[in-house]
């Protein structure tokens, strides 16, 4: 098994004003954490195991993010090891007044990487196929 075809929407929200700046741009550092937690769901929905975010790789911020558009992040397996999941994300986003043109905001790829009890790298555990 080399990759797993979880390229939908992992998260779906609109944009809030609490983690906009001044000018109504949403936070880079904001958006780097929807998608840790798109790229933790796709990886829980493949293995037992306890993981924890091991590397962010090749991150892009290519548009902003206004308040109130709304945003969906969409994550794909693209690679799984004996100890770690690799998982690639792409954020899109549009507006009340543009619903339907989607608009690619940020690119990035995630490592999560097995963790047991101790916190230490152990073997990845994957999910019996349903």
């Amino acid at each position: 098994m080399d990759t797993y075809p979880i390229n939908n929407p992992v998260l779906k929200f609109a944009a809030r004003p609490v983690d906009a700046n001044s000018g109504g741009d949403m936070f880079g550092g904001w958006l780097m954490s929807q998608m840790d937690i798109a790229g933790a769901i796709a990886t829980a929905s493949i293995t037992e195991s306890r993981f924890c975010t091991g590397s962010v790789e090749k991150l892009r911020f290519i548009k902003p993010i206004m308040v109130h558009d709304y945003v969906e992040i969409h994550a794909k397996i693209s690679e799984v090891k004996a100890h770690s999941v690799r998982v690639e994300m792409e954020v899109l986003h549009t507006n009340r007044a543009n619903l339907g043109s989607w608009q690619q905001a940020a690119t990035g790829v995630y490592v999560y990487v097995a963790i047991s009890r101790l916190g230490k790298a152990c073997k990845l555990e994957l999910r019996a196929p349903s």
